[in-house]
């Protein structure tokens, strides 16, 4: 009886640590985020957080720190408070660049895309970057799809940007949107406000694709 009463005491308390545990907070993991960009504003602090709940492009965003501030960033809209006043058409384009980079992209939940460039010599892996190295078209491509760099015009407290873009597959109203080269209208306001209309579909699809970084 003595060893029965001991099992089952053994059994509760494992039962016990067991819900204990369920009710945590998923792990995170958070590591710095240096960027060498003179439009964000030196007081805040960037970590990437990646939480270890499905999926996961759900539970990973920016996490901007300053003195007891905590400012957690999963869109565009969201990082506009970290960014300086934008004062002229290479401020917007530089922006748009900075939140469709691979290194803030994947932790924005609503930039799915990044600027395609035409093919050039290969530099030297220490010069490259990930954008560099994808979504990048062989020539004879880019000319048959028409694409052309970037168009910044200046409007009223505000940039608009025509750009070419390669967006990654997800989900749109409840239907599976393939991978595909988009033109886009963006727009960057003096506060660093960021908005985006997609203009046309070029194309879609295997070839758009492969020219993808593997992760968004």
């Amino acid at each position: 009886m003595k060893i029965i009463t001991m099992i089952t005491l053994a059994l509760v308390g494992l039962s016990a640590c067991c819900a204990q545990t369920g009710q945590k907070q998923p792990a995170a993991q958070e590591r710095p985020l240096t960027l060498q960009s003179p439009l964000l504003k030196d007081e805040f602090e960037l970590f990437t957080v990646q939480e270890m709940g499905q999926p996961l492009a759900a539970h990973r965003y920016l996490l901007a720190k300053h003195d007891e501030t905590e400012l957690k960033i999963q869109t565009a809209a969201e990082f506009a408070p970290l960014v300086r006043e934008i004062t002229s058409p290479a401020d917007a384009l530089a922006l748009v660049r900075l939140l469709t980079s691979q290194e803030i992209r994947p932790f924005l939940q609503d930039i799915f895309y990044s600027e395609v460039h035409k093919k050039s010599e290969p530099q030297a892996q220490a010069e490259t970057t990930p954008e560099a190295q994808w979504f990048a078209l062989e020539p004879e491509q880019y000319a048959q799809w028409g694409i052309s760099e970037p168009v910044v015009t200046a409007e009223e407290e505000s940039y608009k940007i025509e750009r070419f873009v390669a967006s990654y597959p997800r989900t749109q109203e409840q239907e599976r949107t393939p991978a595909q080269l988009l033109k886009i209208w963006e727009w960057v306001d003096t506060e660093g406000q960021y908005s985006m209309e997609i203009q046309e579909v070029i194309a879609e699809g295997p070839e758009v694709r492969k020219i993808l970084l593997f992760t968004k």
